[in-house]
């Protein structure tokens, strides 16, 4: 049990000092969240957007990220969740909005 102690620890060490963050503003549904500066607006995380809040939209999508990004290649898989996920959303299917959505996907169009 000690070593599953010291190896969680040594993993958060390494994220810690090397931290990696999506870039949010490259994605879609998220543009209107940012300022000119590229910050995020938080007054503007907590209107409704559809379904939901902004502020849980971007969460669904963070948790989407976290699972996706636990193999060795994660600029790439990052990149590509953002490709799928705008190209998606310029298509109308709002799948963090209504997660479904992209079960109800045709086999056409992911070809």
């Amino acid at each position: 049990m000690e070593k599953i102690f010291e190896l969680i620890l040594k993993i958060a060490e390494v994220g810690r000092d090397h931290p990696s963050q999506p870039q949010l503003i490259r994605i879609e549904p998220f543009r209107n969240y940012f300022n000119a500066k590229g910050s995020i607006v938080q007054a503007k995380l907590d209107n409704r957007d559809g379904c939901c809040t902004r502020r849980e939209l971007l969460t669904r999508f963070l948790v989407l990220n976290a699972v996706l990004d636990q193999g060795p290649d994660l600029e790439g898989v990052r990149d590509l969740l953002i490709q799928v996920t705008n190209s998606l959303y310029l298509n109308e299917i709002r799948f963090l909005h209504t997660p479904l959505n992209f079960f109800n996907l045709s086999y056409s169009y992911l070809v």
